[in-house]
């Protein structure tokens, strides 16, 4: 991913699902429709991309998302939706709440600026894991339909959750560092 040029059309943003138009019966998804069987599969992606790319996107409507050469893009798999919920206490399924949805992309994917990401490593500021994760209460991750185990959550699964949430805070310190935004794919 280096160094690459992603267009709305590449096959890395438009691999998955039509977000929208596949219909269900799940509440939150915040305009995204999904098949239920879509639903069990999706991981986050976290891609890094400049301020300047941040705005050529919201201000001409580009088809090219040009990623961050010196930052590498990482994977928080299914955990993305717990780690959302432990840093916001929003349980839509969505990545953070300052993203701008990205239109013509057939996953959901997201952009979000340098600026929300500094907000939100001064908000943390030197919260460590441990006390983020003091959050993790499975009754209510059940309650709130926390993927990806909705209803069906366990404390054997808080240290999966506390491991991306690790590679998060850590991918966010850099992009802060080098006054990157990042993109944000479920697929």
């Amino acid at each position: 991913m280096l160094g690459m040029r992603l267009s709305a059309r590449d096959p890395l943003l438009t691999r998955g699902v039509q977000f929208d138009t596949m219909p269900i019966d799940q509440p939150g998804l915040r305009g995204t429709q999904l098949y239920p069987s879509e639903i069990m599969g999706l991981v986050a992606g976290i891609h890094p991309i400049s301020r300047a790319t941040y705005a050529a996107e919201l201000g001409d409507g580009s088809d090219e998302l040009a990623v961050a050469s010196s930052i590498k893009s990482i994977d928080l798999d299914k955990a993305w939706h717990a780690i959302h919920y432990l840093l916001t206490g929003n349980s839509e399924h969505t990545f953070l709440l300052t993203g701008t949805q990205i239109e013509g992309v057939s996953e959901h994917c997201e952009l979000h600026s340098p600026d929300s990401l500094r907000s939100l490593q001064l908000r943390l500021g030197s919260t460590s894991v441990a006390e983020i994760m003091s959050g993790f209460r499975c009754d209510d991750f059940n309650d709130r339909n926390i993927y990806p185990f909705p209803g069906e959550w366990t404390e054997d699964a808080a240290p999966y959750v506390a491991l991306h949430l690790e590679r998060f805070l850590k991918k966010l310190r850099e992009l802060v560092d080098g006054d990157s935004g990042m993109i944000v794919t479920l697929s």
